[in-house]
């Protein structure tokens, strides 16, 4: 305060007479949310309304019970700044630092930082006050009247995070949707290239985000996230099966146990093979057996049999995917469709599993081989194709042979001259 009171004495006589052509005005104001919540930071603003001010000083006082300073910013542009703390007052000293910029109309002279108490019970309040403030033209003082900012304390951030529905357009969720169920499968015809999802929180200012509305022939998973007003998150989520198109062309092969007659047909409508059997046996029930094998393209090899778990399929190099699928010979067991996309040259094993009604399993294992590419080769010539031996082809062999017989008789004869001599 003797600063202050110092820093006012110095101003008002280097300023005396400075602007006394101005009538000159002060009021303070303190501006801030009027609703708060306990542990978080809150932002006030004290603000400065005159004419011809050279200067301001006051303090801002506070509960420090309910509220804890942390600091300030902002401050008059050519003007000096000084704020301290202490025992739940803050004082606040600005001035024209260089006596040209006098405070002409309403400014934000500084922005004050405090934490709200954590303990502090919904629906109380915390007062802030802006106490005997004065400004100076620099010849006379003005007192501003007291401006309190009142706050009260609202509930904390809600944690429900919680769906009180959800639903869709497109088919009926098992189980029946509740709030503390996070798991649901749902079945979609084949039509249903795009999910449609009807969300409800429980919350209304808790928010939902859908991972995925497109949906592939198959299983998709899709989360329904639910983010709550305090941040916390919960993930529904929903296992749906698209139907496969009805009207693709596809390729099957089935038989059946004690098959007696077969014979192959073509179907003209899809241009599609298909080998089926006569007087096949009823399957018994809870049965893991597979009555046919599906593929959209490729070769099976062996011809399927229902006892036979262990296949290959000869894939050609421009298919880059497949899809299996297998009918169970009992209506009531289950195998999902298998598709497999960015296949490699090469082989690359799958497994088709066929699920009963009481948990019991058997799996397919079919081994899917992507054929290279096929590169014609070039013509080759009678110089590339003759037969080489050592390295040196025959025609070589066949002019060597006479040459060596001539040197050596030569030197046969020749060796017999010398021992004549």
């Amino acid at each position: 305060m003797k600063k202050a009171v110092l820093v006012l004495t110095v101003l008002a006589l280097c300023l005396c007479g400075a602007f006394s052509a101005q009538a000159a005005s002060c009021s303070v104001r303190l501006e801030g949310e009027k609703s708060i919540r306990a542990g978080e930071e809150i932002r006030i603003t004290l603000a400065v309304s005159g004419t011809a001010l050279a200067a301001v000083q006051g303090t801002v006082q506070y509960d420090s019970t309910q509220l804890q300073y942390k600091g300030y910013s902002g401050g008059l542009d050519g003007w000096a700044t000084e704020v301290e703390a202490s025992g739940g007052k803050i004082s606040v000293i600005a001035y024209d630092n260089n006596q040209s910029k006098p405070l002409n109309g309403y400014k934000q002279l500084v922005t004050l930082r405090f934490s709200v108490q954590k303990n502090l019970a919904e629906g109380s309040a915390a007062v802030v006050t802006a106490a005997g403030f004065s400004c100076s033209d620099g010849e006379k003082d003005f007192s501003a009247a007291n401006n309190t900012l009142r706050m009260t304390v609202k509930a904390p951030p809600s944690g429900e995070n919680r769906l009180s529905s959800l639903s869709s357009p497109d088919g009926s969720l098992q189980p029946a949707f509740a709030p503390g169920v996070t798991r649901y499968t749902l079945n979609v015809p084949y039509e249903i290239s795009r999910l449609t999802l009807n969300a409800t929180t429980k919350d209304a200012k808790a928010k939902t985000k859908l991972s995925t509305s497109s949906l592939r022939v198959g299983k998709n998973t899709v989360h329904v996230t639910v983010t709550a007003e305090n941040k916390s998150i919960k993930t529904y989520t929903i296992t749906v099966e698209r139907a496969p198109d009805p009207n693709a062309p596809t390729k099957a092969v089935t038989t059946a146990k004690g098959s007696t007659d077969s014979a192959e047909r073509t179907d003209k409508t899809s241009g599609t093979a298909a080998v089926s059997t006569a007087g096949s046996a009823r399957a018994a029930a809870g049965s893991t057996a597979l009555k046919a094998l599906h593929l959209e393209a490729g070769l099976l090899s062996p011809v399927f049999s229902p006892d036979v778990t262990q296949y290959i399929v000869y894939l050609p190099y421009e298919i880059h995917q497949i899809t299996l699928r297998g009918t169970p010979l009992d209506s009531a067991a289950r195998c999902d469709a298998l598709e497999l996309t960015g296949l490699p040259e090469g082989d690359t094993p799958a497994r088709l599993t066929v699920s009963s009604a009481d948990g019991s399993e058997t799996a397919y294992e079919i081994l899917i081989r992507r054929l290279p590419q096929y590169v014609p080769g070039e013509t080759e010539t009678e110089k590339d194709t003759a037969p080489k031996t050592s390295g040196l082809s025959y025609t070589w062999l066949a002019l060597l042979i006479p040459l060596c017989i001539v040197l050596g008789a030569g030197g046969t004869l020749a060796l017999g001259r010398r021992r004549r001599r």
